[in-house]
């Protein structure tokens, strides 16, 4: 899914609870990742509580998000650039906390996605043609 954002697309991605991570996890190129991914938040989250760390679940370690996050003031969603999250393939999950200081409330969300890569390994099996025995019907694998 992706949002116009200044006339630049950018990806959508849906956060959620924790038991709903699985059917809000999309899977994107990584060369269609664009330079900002726009995190909607769950309805039920309060649009005046405040971000307060975002943790990459794969290191367990929080993110320095200072200047690359912004939340245009009561919006659902919350515009992150892309340089502090983890673009190479494979799932990633992130864990964000947030807090309404003078009630001292907290709430947690989570979001992920998986990012495919256009070099695959091995994407397929190579087969030729054995034309030296004559056979035209038969084929080799190439490993």
């Amino acid at each position: 899914m992706s949002r116009l954002q200044n006339n630049i697309f950018t990806t959508v991605i849906q956060s959620c609870q924790l038991s709903k991570l699985p059917s809000n996890t999309e899977m994107y190129n990584a060369l269609d990742f664009s330079d900002i991914v726009c995190v909607k938040l769950p309805p039920e989250m309060p649009r005046d509580m405040i971000l307060t760390e975002i943790l990459d679940m794969q290191t367990s370690k929080s993110i320095d998000f200072g200047d690359y996050v912004t939340r245009d003031e009561n919006r659902p969603w919350i515009d992150i650039e892309t340089k502090i999250l983890d673009i190479t393939a494979g799932q990633h999950i992130y864990r964000m906390t947030f807090q309404k200081e003078e009630l001292k409330l907290s709430a947690t969300c989570w979001f992920s996605y998986i990012i495919q890569d256009n070099n695959p390994e091995k994407p397929y099996i190579y087969m030729k043609r054995d034309e030296d025995s004559g056979d035209s019907g038969s084929s080799d694998v190439d490993n």
